[in-house]
């Protein structure tokens, strides 16, 4: 449907809350109907998320990713969600004013919609902004939560006691922020509801008072983990004990003080980022302060204690103060002054400061801290919801297995006392006490979600996309977790009803048959990796649905040629090579992830992008794609950040370029000097280019790019060749080559066919020897130890086909899935290393490279 001249991009006309990190802003518009209507279409773009409601009922969520002047906006029918008499239609929407792969940093909210409801015979509804519709910002949002990880924004903590303020009429942005939206041209969510089953429910020991605050790094770029961990926060905390006593605390992190004397704690077996130490109190006042190191923007703080010891916390040395703790936020503490060297004994002795305050009594907002400390009571021995109990009864805690990796909304019905604290998270593995895992993957990933129940019966729903093979919803009763809203005393039920997820995979139609595979394993490995493509399908491609969601580009090659093999519809992988066009950088690299916040590129899948857009377009043959996107082709072999060495005309890899090359290989790999994996890479990228030139009628480029890269195979064997070792070297180091056998490089060199005729038999029998023991060495759990990885397997395999083995291609295959299979994942782990020691992602469709292998056995 074509836009309107009239129809404007608005947004909420006040200032929002620059501690959040999120804007929130709810948009409303109010109808009559006699009956039915004809037609009902709605148009709707915002930044970054929305969430549709159409009299009450949840109707679609999006828009499509995008990199600013690409934006695609999404065509609804209303039609069937109308009805006769008073119509709302209700947008939530929330814009990402923190650190997030999934959107592009961008200056402010936008809304745009337009459309219209026509009865026969009568004027249509005209449903284009600004028009008719209100708007304002919901207040129950917590500003300082921390971020679900390092890829995802903030989680959502929200006290639906709370109204939204008042109802404003939306402003249109500047002309120069309407956005040109065209109509989304990859599949929608499928919307449909997943029911999981529940494997264990348990109450929770309430036997831990606890406090914390989120502390904020602010002007930090994403990739610069090391200069937010160089950092920390303070906090300080007054105890009150009752009498001289010795009493366990509960921390993490650290450095903390009692009474100017450091502890050291030691971690909880069993609860993730949980550590404990035992201190002695002297009767009255005490002070426990810290300096906790900050380890990503938004870091969670959490202090315990039991609550038997009858400890009362304030900010000051004062029982009425109606403050729990005082903290600081890194930038308001001088580096040079740390209390390592001498922290304070006494209140008097902190330093003067604009201290911030967290209330006693209040919500916290680190539900995921607080689900990994929690203890379960003994389990129920048949689980199942509806789970109902007596809000007298304590908290609850109900574990869901989906038996396959969601990715969805989660949907928790309940039925419960006003001020009840309902914790909802997802992770991919569970510890041997029933709940989560948490933090046992990672220790970054706060992968829980955060609501106050209004009273009675409720339905809540997450607001963002959730991914996991489990979750865990804990309920706890106004009792357990007070709150200032009086009616939080009142008591009734405190029940589950029901835990569903609103499915948001968006994947096309997999039209195409699978490959005959009688063998057991092998059919497994193909259903597990179509599987794990599916699984990590939003309306982009996704590394992984629950740590990250976010575009890659090394991925993105990987996954779009994949799906290639199931599916005749190419629309997901030539809008990530489009956006991937989109978002590169002045200098041509470009980003290793799209639309992201991160602005950084790995020139390993820099070069890769040439490749995979030459590798699609054989498999879908689009022209078209190919003439729009080959202008990033030329730029990025143009780019300036690539540095030539001084002996020769290979490349040395640089801070500018950050190879990543594969989580298998040697760190040190990364940086060396006429990098034997970068130039690889470009030797690859410049054939790909050409191919791409001579496809799109440019003979005479083709012919100067295949120029080149002869130049650059000729360089390789006479720079990097080791004769007595029958390989190549990995790079240099001080003018000399790397002695130490590199095994990535050694790979490509083999799949790209740039050993001398003369040696590519020693090559061939090196890098067999090699992988044919990869999965036993991968299997180790040793981290960057020279071997070949999930992701990089494609290569591997690539290379063994090329030289004409394929029975040791196919025996690397089993060897590697057989591990994955032992362990019963229904999906692809991120690497094997990691996966076999219960770490990492449980679901990253990078690995499904072995598929291309299958489909042509």
């Amino acid at each position: 449907m074509k836009r309107p001249h009239d129809a404007r991009t608005v947004w909420h006309p006040g200032n929002a809350d620059p501690e959040a990190g999120v804007d929130w802003v709810t948009f409303e518009r109010t109808f009559d109907l006699d009956g039915p209507p004809e037609i009902a279409p709605l148009c709707l773009f915002a930044t970054h998320r929305y969430r549709l409601r159409v009299n009450g009922r949840v109707v679609a969520s999006g828009p499509a990713r995008y990199v600013p002047g690409t934006e695609w906006h999404d065509e609804l029918d209303l039609r069937p969600h109308l009805r006769a008499g008073r119509n709302q239609i209700v947008v939530a929407c929330c814009f990402l004013d923190s650190v997030n792969f999934q959107h592009a940093r961008e200056p402010r909210g936008r809304f745009l919609a337009w459309g219209g409801v026509r009865e026969a015979g009568k004027e249509p509804v005209d449903l284009a902004t600004p028009g008719a519709w209100r708007c304002r910002r919901p207040c129950g949002h917590a500003a300082g939560a921390p971020s679900f990880s390092f890829a995802i924004g903030p989680v959502e903590v929200l006290d639906t006691r709370i109204a939204g303020g008042g109802w404003q009429r939306p402003e249109p942005v500047p002309a120069c922020a309407e956005p040109r939206t065209t109509p989304r041209l990859t599949p929608y969510a499928t919307g449909k509801i997943v029911t999981p089953e529940a494997v264990f429910v348990a109450g929770v020991e309430a036997s831990e008072t606890r406090v914390g605050y989120v502390s904020v790094v602010r002007g930090v770029e994403p990739g610069e983990r090391e200069a937010v961990r160089r950092q920390a926060s303070r906090y300080a905390l007054c105890l009150h004990s009752p009498e001289t006593q010795r009493v366990p605390l509960f921390l993490h992190w650290g450095p903390h003080f009692v009474n100017g004397v450091e502890l050291e704690p030691e971690d909880v077996p069993g609860h993730g980022n949980k550590q404990a130490v035992e201190v002695e109190l002297r009767a009255g006042w005490n002070l426990l302060c810290g300096e906790p190191q900050q380890v990503q923007p938004r870091h969670p703080v959490m202090i315990g204690w039991p609550e038997d010891a009858q400890l009362a916390a304030r900010s000051r040395p004062d029982p009425g103060d109606a403050a729990a703790l005082r903290f600081l936020d890194p930038e308001e503490i001088d580096p040079a002054a740390s209390w390592r060297r001498g922290a304070p004994s006494r209140v008097e002795d902190l330093p003067g400061a604009a201290w911030r305050t967290r209330p006693r009594g209040g919500v916290l907002p680190l539900p995921a801290r607080e689900m990994s400390w929690d203890r379960p009571a003994a389990a129920e021995a048949k689980p199942s919801l509806p789970v109902r109990r007596s809000s007298g009864g304590g908290a609850f805690t109900a574990v869901l297995d989906f038996a396959d990796e969601f990715l969805g909304h989660v949907v928790v019905k309940i039925d419960a006392p006003a001020g009840t604290i309902v914790d909802v998270g997802c992770d991919e593995r569970r510890r041997a006490d029933g709940c989560l895992d948490w933090f046992g993957a990672n220790p970054f990933v706060d992968s829980a979600d955060r609501f106050v129940a209004a009273g009675g019966r409720q339905t809540l729903e997450t607001f963002h996309p959730r991914g996991g093979r489990f979750l865990q919803v804990t309920l706890r009763p106004p009792a357990a977790a007070p709150a200032p809203d009086p009616r939080s005393a009142d008591r009734g039920p405190l029940s589950l009803e029901s835990v569903t997820v609103r499915d948001a995979h968006c994947p096309p139609a997999y039209d195409r048959p699978a490959p005959p595979l009688h063998d057991e394993l092998l059919a497994w490995a193909w259903r597990t990796g179509v599987n794990t493509l599916r699984a990590s399908t939003e309306e982009v491609h996704c590394d992984s649905p629950w740590r990250e969601r976010g575009l890659y580009l090394g991925d993105g090659h990987v996954q779009s040629m994949a799906e290639t093999l199931v599916t005749t519809d190419a629309s997901l992988g030539r809008r990530a090579l489009q956006l991937f066009a989109a978002g590169q950088f002045p200098d041509g690299q470009l980003p290793c992830v799209v639309p992201s916040w991160l602005a950084e590129p790995h020139g390993d899948f820099t070069l890769i992008y040439a490749v995979w857009l030459r590798d699609f377009h054989a498999a879908v043959d689009d022209l078209a794609l190919v003439r729009a996107c080959l202008p990033a082709v030329d730029r990025l072999l143009a780019s300036p950040a690539w540095r030539k060495s001084p002996r020769s005309i290979l490349w040395d890899a640089t801070e500018a370029n950050r190879l990543f090359i594969d989580w298998g290989c040697l760190k040190g790999a990364r940086r060396y000097d006429e990098n034997a994996t970068l130039n690889a890479f470009r030797f690859a990228a410049l054939g790909a280019a050409a191919d791409l030139h001579a496809a799109a009628g440019g003979d005479a480029e083709a012919g100067r790019l295949r120029e080149e890269a002869d130049r650059v195979r000729d360089a390789y064997r006479e720079r990097l060749w080791l004769a007595g070792a029958g390989r190549f070297a990995g790079g240099f180091v001080d003018g000399e080559p790397v002695e130490r056998e590199v095994i990535h490089p050694n790979v490509l060199a083999l799949a790209l066919g740039l050993a001398a005729p003369e040696h590519e038999e020693r090559l061939t029998e090196h890098v067999v020897g090699r992988l044919e023991t990869n999965a036993e060495h991968a299997a180790r759990g040793v981290p960057h130890d020279d071997f070949v990885e999930l992701y990089f397997l494609k290569h591997a395999l690539q290379a063994l086909h090329r030289v004409g083995r394929r029975g040791v291609a196919e025996r690397v295959v089993r060897d590697h899935l057989c591990i994955l299979r032992e362990h019963g994942t229904p999906t692809l782990w991120e690497c094997v290393h990691r996966g076999v020691k219960n770490r990492g992602s449980a679901c990253h469709s990078w690995s499904a490279g072995y598929l291309h292998h299958l489909a042509r056995r």
